[in-house]
């Protein structure tokens, strides 16, 4: 829309700053999907806008994440947060700390190890686990 860019330290003063974070992907409706812009917005402590047909809903509830489904429900959440500050801070902080307890440095190598070593227990982990061996038939 005309604006720069931000990067480096314009990016996180930006983040830093706000108090709502958008996260729109280009490819919606894939299951999970979201660029690392997630971990940037959840991690900063905002309160996350995020689509419906992402399924992120599977993994967090209303109280973390604030979802929407169209361009009203999405202006909707954003007036409804803006007038309410205390409801805004609260899935902010939810949201951080269900996005921590998910997606923390030991969890992500744990899984990636397990994965590597070819040791995957799907039910050890809340997200869909793609890369399961398949179980040998007899």
């Amino acid at each position: 829309m005309g604006q720069p860019t931000l990067g480096a330290a314009a990016y996180q003063r930006a983040i830093e700053s706000a108090a709502l974070g958008l996260n729109v992907s280009r490819r919606t409706g894939q299951l999970l999907y979201s660029s690392d812009r997630i971990a940037h917005l959840a991690g900063n402590g905002l309160a996350i806008l995020i689509e419906r047909s992402s399924s992120y809903d599977r993994l967090f509830t209303d109280d973390e994440m604030a979802f929407f489904s169209t361009c009203d429900d999405l202006v909707d959440q954003i007036d409804r947060l803006v007038k309410d500050p205390a409801r805004r801070m609260a899935i902010a902080a939810a949201g951080r700390a269900r996005y921590h307890e998910l997606f923390n440095e030991q969890r992500v190598a744990a899984y990636a190890l397990d994965v590597a070593l070819d040791r995957l227990d799907p039910s050890a982990y809340p997200w869909p686990t793609l890369y399961a061996s398949p179980t040998p038939t007899p």
